[in-house]
């Protein structure tokens, strides 16, 4: 079977239509989405377009109960999680902890399992909708769930310090050999600031 130059061109209309077609119809779905609409526009869209549509769709996550305790100084919030070593930079001064009273907060921990920007994690807990948790969630859930830290490393990106120009950092839970330690990330506006192994620790609601 020969095809001809009109043929070719039958067929290309039609995928160029059937195309035009699928992206109405998933933008419709996503109230316009404008970062999804930018990346439909490009020449391979499939992989991000891919990555943002699954952001869009609830997840469920195991929930962790943690009590903030707001009276409490962070000097005292660190011993209250008796780590083994804590990294001079993560204090009061460099990420700032602002509350009263006490709040009771379920948290979880999503983990994306590939590298990933500080700007995407924003945006996959936003789509979530989901809170970043800060220094003092922080220090609170490694109190109330010490072995989690042991098996991978659990980042507050609601905290950032930053630096110089160049250096962002946000504190985070370790495991190496000084024991378990509240450590800090360090971090760029690049694509791949946080490797496959980052939790990352949020905040769903109230308890």
């Amino acid at each position: 079977m020969i095809l001809h130059n009109r043929d070719f061109s039958f067929v290309q209309n039609t995928i160029n239509e059937m195309w035009k077609q699928f992206k109405e119809a998933v933008l419709k779905l996503v109230n316009n989405n404008r970062e999804l609409s930018d990346i439909l526009e490009t020449k391979n869209p499939s992989w991000e377009a891919a990555e943002i549509i699954v952001s869009l769709e609830p997840k469920v996550y195991k929930t962790y109960k943690v009590v903030i305790d707001y009276e409490k100084s962070f000097t005292e919030m660190k011993e209250l999680g008796k780590y083994d070593y804590s990294e001079c930079w993560v204090n009061d001064r460099n990420y700032p902890i602002m509350g009263i009273g006490q709040h009771r907060l379920e948290m979880v921990l999503v983990h994306l399992n590939r590298f990933a920007s500080i700007r995407e994690v924003e945006y996959y807990l936003m789509r979530q909708k989901l809170t970043p948790a800060k220094l003092e969630h922080l220090l609170a859930f490694g109190a109330a769930y010490p072995e989690l830290q042991r098996q991978f490393p659990i980042v507050a990106i609601g905290s950032v310090w930053m630096h110089d120009i160049q250096s962002y950092f946000c504190p985070s839970l370790n495991y190496n050999d000084r024991g378990r330690v509240i450590d800090h990330h360090w971090f760029y506006y690049s694509p791949q600031c946080f490797d496959a192994t980052c939790h990352f620790l949020a905040i769903r609601k109230a308890a």
